[in-house]
């Protein structure tokens, strides 16, 4: 995980907008109430940018979210064609990964 500022600094801005308001952070490869202290103050400020969205933004959200997750599942079952016996444990793993991004259906 990284973030290009304090990460005590980044909850304060959201949710007291000081020094300044910030109004959006983009996580990658992380997930910021796992490792950032304060499990609460982090889930206040997310929660805050959340709900200071427009319900156009969130629908925007919501439809390229679910794009990426459909992306991902192709992806993946792509890969869990082409590592068949041979490749036991990469095959294995590309299925967990199809479940981890098919939330609610059924894995055939």
């Amino acid at each position: 995980h990284q973030m290009l500022c304090s990460p005590s600094l980044m909850w304060k801005a959201i949710l007291e907008k000081d020094p300044y308001p910030v109004t959006a952070c983009i996580c990658w490869s992380s997930n910021p109430l796992a490792w950032a202290p304060n499990t609460k103050r982090v889930y206040k400020a997310l929660k805050a940018l959340w709900d200071d969205c427009t319900d156009e933004e969130r629908q925007g959200l919501s439809h390229d979210f679910n794009d990426w997750l459909q992306a991902m599942r192709d992806h993946y079952k792509e890969l869990c064609e082409i590592w068949t016996d041979e490749h036991k444990s990469l095959n294995l793993r590309c299925r967990l990964m199809v479940e981890l991004v098919t939330p609610d259906d059924t894995i055939k």
